[in-house]
């Protein structure tokens, strides 16, 4: 195995890496900003489909191709700028469309589970066998807690362990029980869509 020899590289020794690599740094004082603030080896992520490559053929006669490490003629630090800039937006746009998402159907887990019972999440009647029957251990053969259990013991730990206000008042006034409605908010993503995956049909009735 290799041994790593390459030794740490100052902003200017950066770019003068990537302009001996065939990147055209227009504004140096623009690229440093770059590299101060993304990293050498994120800026060069955004621009690794334009370095040069070649085909060859390997000892098995099979045909390759070797990516090399200089880029084709016309890349540079301001392609990978306006990159990172579209990668930036768009990644704040889908994080802003999950959260919507997300919160859109904790109301609705709570919402329509919650017409059943506050505490719909208790009864194991609520969900399929599948979810609420204990489990066999396939290589020892014990009995283990069911998936429900094991999903209310997550639960608990997560209302424990939760510093938010609202928690705290179902803890001092509730005796620590929470409905429902109120619970999906404490959960972590997943959870509300384990809830519903194991629901029974009269559970998981059609959202509206």
């Amino acid at each position: 195995m290799a041994e790593y020899i390459k030794k740490w590289l100052s902003l200017e020794d950066q770019m003068a890496k990537l302009a001996s690599r065939g990147v055209e740094v227009r504004d140096p004082e623009n690229c440093r900003q770059i590299l101060q603030a993304v990293g050498y080896y994120r800026l060069t992520g955004y621009l690794y489909p334009l370095r040069e490559s070649e085909a060859y053929v390997d000892d098995e006669g099979r045909r390759r191709v070797r990516i090399l490490n200089h880029y084709r003629s016309g890349t540079s630090v301001d392609y990978a700028a306006t990159l990172i800039d579209f990668d930036r937006r768009l990644r704040l746009l889908v994080l802003d469309g999950i959260e919507r998402i997300e919160i859109s159907f904790r109301m609705q887990v709570g919402y329509v589970l919650g017409r059943l019972s506050a505490f719909a999440h208790l009864d194991p009647s609520n969900f399929v066998g599948s979810f609420t029957e204990a489990q066999t251990d396939t290589r020892t053969g014990d009995t283990t807690p069911s998936k429900h259990q094991q999903w209310l013991e997550r639960v608990n730990a997560r209302q424990s362990e939760s510093d938010e206000a609202f928690v705290a008042h179902f803890r001092d006034k509730y005796n620590d029980k929470m409905p429902i409605w109120a619970l999906t908010e404490i959960l972590e993503r997943s959870r509300p869509a384990e809830w519903w995956s194991f629901s029974t049909p009269c559970g998981s009735a059609v959202l509206v």
